[in-house]
């Protein structure tokens, strides 16, 4: 994975027990970082998951592999962490502007 975006957000219920959250932290990260992922690989910080069982049929379910890593330790496994909330880069202008030109309203939908 090249690149991901992770949010940290507290949740709460409301009266009617539906999820509601606030987003505290968001942040681009890019470039894993090969040696930090070996060695949180070696270090049992990241661990496999093999995601394939056999159902009671007899039919083998093969979700993939699939790497785990605590939160914690996302934002040191990349090269480059930009704060999404708190950052006037170029970067962060352009993410925003090219989500903007492709946002529909509901009057750009035909309702048949």
């Amino acid at each position: 994975m090249p690149n991901l975006i992770l949010v940290v957000a507290d949740v709460k219920f409301d009266s009617k027990g539906r999820e509601e959250f606030w987003y505290n932290e968001a942040y681009y990260l890019e470039g894993v970082n090969k040696s930090k992922f070996v060695e949180y690989l070696k270090n049992g910080i990241i661990t496999i998951d093999l995601r394939m069982h056999l159902k009671k049929n007899g039919i083998v379910r093969n979700h993939g592999t699939a790497f785990r890593i605590e939160e914690k330790y996302l934002p040191d496994l990349f090269s480059s962490k930009i704060n999404l909330l708190n950052s006037e880069s170029e970067f962060v202008r352009r993410l925003v502007n090219k989500d903007m030109k492709n946002q529909k309203k509901l009057s750009d939908f035909e309702i048949s």
